[in-house]
């Protein structure tokens, strides 16, 4: 078995953060500070790394996440990072799907729990 390390960055600042925004899937640039953020790690991240040719660097699409991947690949001497392309569905566009989502989900399980209350022979009032 070989010893494998694995290290976990978040993306830097961005312009959603400082505005308290929730951004999801969608993108915000990275602020000064943000880059300044990415830089850090990079910098620590080659003082780690013996060999950084050897290593992998894998990103999220995400336009903050490759930023902040660039931007510690360029200070570990890297030309090139991986990054995930997980699809994006048309759903996420519909507004409040998320909330619709989790109200048929509650309502799912509430009516499976009456289900398996019948299933296992318990009376309606078995839990008050």
């Amino acid at each position: 078995m070989s010893d494998s390390t694995l290290y976990l960055l978040r993306h830097g600042e961005t312009e959603f953060n400082v505005e308290g925004r929730y951004q999801g899937q969608r993108d915000s640039p990275l602020t000064g500070r943000g880059r300044d953020q990415a830089r850090r790690p990079g910098a620590l991240l080659k003082t780690l790394i013996v060999e950084p040719e050897a290593w992998r660097v894998v990103a999220s699409p995400l336009g903050r996440a490759m930023a902040t991947a660039r931007i510690v690949c360029a200070a570990l001497g890297l030309a090139d990072f991986f990054y995930d392309k997980h699809t994006q569905f048309a759903m996420e566009e519909i507004p409040a799907i998320y909330g619709l989502y989790g109200f048929v989900v509650c309502v799912g399980l509430v009516l499976g729990a009456k289900e398996l209350r019948k299933l296992l022979k318990r009376d309606e009032d078995y839990y008050d």
